[in-house]
């Protein structure tokens, strides 16, 4: 995998029409597409860094005024990446640090610089 898109949306229904699109807009690899808690929908893509970027725009002209955020990662790390797709245990932390954001791109971000940091 060369990158990392992901579209946040407010309405569900519109998140399951922007996964389709994304789909049909690029040659591109779908992680996940599911609703993430009362109301928002995220779509997780993979592949080339421009069919990534491609499918993302697509998606979030879908969502439109709903769209909360959307997000492209060229090199993404790959803790991230099993962070975000599945639970994984932390052996015996020294220290824990927090962030809390709205939108979930931010998260993501967040975490791809923490751990190349």
């Amino acid at each position: 995998m060369n990158a990392l898109g992901m579209i946040e949306c407010l309405n569900i229904p519109k998140g399951i029409e922007a996964a389709d699109a994304m789909l049909k807009a690029a040659d591109v690899s779908l992680l996940t597409a599911q609703t993430v808690c009362a109301g928002k929908y995220i779509v997780l893509i993979s592949g080339d860094v421009a069919a990534v970027s491609a499918a993302v725009e697509a998606g979030a002209v879908v969502c439109g005024g709903g769209l909360i955020d959307k997000l492209v990662i060229a090199s993404i790390h790959p803790q991230v990446l099993s962070a975000v797709v599945a639970c994984s245990d932390v052996p015996e932390p020294k220290a824990l640090g927090i962030l809390e954001t709205f939108s979930l791109c931010v998260a993501i971000k967040i975490a791809d610089a923490a751990v190349k940091a």
